[in-house]
């Protein structure tokens, strides 16, 4: 039997409706109020509401936990070179890859540019090339991934608020960022005969637990193919770092999924070096041969300054309308670099690409 409601409960309820029903809104996206009526003036949460944010969290959660079980066969690993004794390591570094971004929409972008998945093809071709050429019998080969991997879910940053021009849905552009990675692997292994080891910040402002799930399942088909799981490795940190010999790299996006209204500067300011340090300190890393690297800022800035590194890596993917009317064009790029793991130096090696463009609505900006 329903519990008896008195007439001021009844007409509070009821103007709750009303004003569900005035303005177009379900009950269930309404998470608190203020009713004020003849009879009552009261604050309520509502039962009801669904929190999207969290619905996203319980999805992306569910769907971790089944790419964590993805079965795969094992690969012919007869391409496999024994252990060279060499000191020397090969690295290829990308950031800000913003799978799924559209960076001239409307045609009236201030430099344009085209991203998509024959752009992100393209960009993969120029990397493995550029592994061949480079590949010298290197010990190991390290592919690391500084954030912002993917742009968006449902065309928002993990943050929230902020839309996003976007051209793949959310499936496709899963697909696209998975196989992107996976291919990228498994080719560096063929050309070379040497499993690499990946290293993946997700801890970005963009990506969010999309891009964790994107490299949990790069992380689960790659374990499934070469039988390890050591190949590749996930940061939820906003700052980690890994150790070869007597170098240390420290690795952050720059900017974090939602703590930081401003991320690490190209140029570091006082502040930020006595952050840094403090990783350091408390880490007990001054022993090593420090580099700190970061993306976010789509800028590529080598600085020598410090007592440590501080480097700064391009974009792969062109720079988005947004970043281009606020800031500049922007740098369109990855970076590999070489170094022998008992000695300081790092030497770099750039390379820019020529951002693809659509045809223009207006050449000259008018119509």
């Amino acid at each position: 039997m329903r519990p008896r409601i008195s007439k001021e409960e009844y007409d509070i309820i009821k103007g709750i409706r009303e004003a569900a029903k005035e303005h177009g809104v379900g009950l269930e996206h309404i998470s608190s109020g203020w009713l004020k009526s003849k009879n009552a003036s009261v604050r309520f949460k509502n039962p009801l509401f669904k929190d999207k944010e969290g619905a996203d969290f319980t999805i992306l959660e569910e769907l971790k936990t089944a790419l964590s079980k993805i079965k795969v066969k094992k690969l012919d690993l007869s391409k496999l070179k024994p252990t060279s004794n060499s000191p020397n390591i090969l690295r290829v570094i990308i950031s800000d890859v913003h799978i799924g971004m559209t960076p001239d929409k409307e045609g009236f972008a201030m430099y344009g540019g085209v991203w998509g998945e024959k752009a992100l093809q393209d960009r993969l071709m120029s990397i493995l090339a550029s592994v061949k050429k480079h590949y010298k019998g290197h010990r190991e080969i390290h592919i690391i991934d500084l954030g912002d991997y993917m742009d968006g879910w449902d065309g928002q940053t993990v943050r929230k608020g902020h839309n996003l021009p976007q051209n793949m849905s959310n499936p496709l552009a899963f697909k696209v960022g998975v196989d992107f990675k996976i291919s990228l692997h498994k080719s560096i292994f063929d050309i070379t005969g040497v499993i690499p080891t990946s290293y993946n910040v997700v801890n970005d402002n963009h990506s969010g637990d999309f891009g964790e799930c994107v490299n949990i399942a790069y992380q689960n088909v790659i374990k499934g193919l070469f039988d390890s799981d050591k190949y590749v490795k996930i940061s939820k940190r906003f700052m980690s770092h890994y150790i070869v010999g007597k170098h240390c790299f420290i690795l952050t996006h720059g900017k974090d999924s939602k703590n930081l209204k401003f991320g690490f500067k190209p140029y570091l300011d006082e502040k930020q070096v006595n952050k840094v340090k403090l990783y350091i300190s408390e880490n007990k890393l001054d022993d090593y041969f420090i580099t700190f690297m970061k993306g976010d800022t789509h800028v590529q800035l080598f600085d020598y300054s410090q007592t440590f590194n501080y480097f700064n890596y391009p974009a792969l993917s062109p720079s988005s309308d947004w970043v281009q009317t606020n800031f500049q064009k922007g740098r369109s790029g990855f970076v590999m670099d070489e170094f022998d793991e008992n000695l300081k130096q790092i030497r770099p090696l750039s390379f820019e690409f020529v951002w693809g463009k659509k045809p223009r609505r207006s050449q000259d900006g008018f119509c």
